[in-house]
């Protein structure tokens, strides 16, 4: 599979035609990031969002304890750096891969650019990028909820509720 039609199975492209694929395809940049490396820490700048269209990567955060924490592993298709590119907010955790991957790098000025001289296309990216803010706010609100009925020890899966 090529970067363009993974990047087309992918949730940022979700809801364009193919042929809209193609433009945000040329707007961004793709990069082939080694296994173990870190794509960024939390802090850092942000202001891009990125696709993985290979490989697999780990989300990690510190906790209060100074520990890195693992907080999701994403795949193929998913998205990372979603709040970084709609609010440029500084990064609110850090990323490593954990196989090679390839990855799509769109950044805030990318969109930008699509959403001034193509605004329809922008609208459905977008919504796209909400839909996985959603979701993330849910399973955050779950784990919270989780997190309070065990009185902040080990939570146990969503299974055991």
């Amino acid at each position: 599979m090529n970067t363009l039609e993974a990047l087309a199975g992918s949730i940022l492209c979700r809801y364009i035609e193919d042929e809209d694929v193609e433009l945000i395809h040329s707007t961004g940049k793709v990069a082939q990031v080694p296994s173990g490396q870190a794509l960024f820490a939390e802090g850092d700048e942000g202001g891009s969002l990125y696709v993985i269209l290979t490989g697999s990567i780990d989300i990690r955060r510190a906790s209060n304890g100074g520990d890195d924490r693992k907080l999701a592993t994403l795949h193929p298709g998913d998205l990372m750096g979603e709040i970084s590119l709609v609010d440029a907010s500084p990064r609110s955790a850090g990323a490593m891969t954990t196989s090679d991957c390839t990855l799509f790098e769109f950044s805030r000025r990318d969109l930008m650019g699509i959403l001034r001289s193509h605004p329809q296309i922008a609208a459905k990216v977008l919504w796209a990028i909400l839909e996985t803010v959603s979701l993330r706010l849910r399973d955050m609100n779950d784990l919270t909820l989780r997190w309070n009925l065990h009185g902040g020890r080990d939570l146990p899966s969503k299974a055991d509720l």
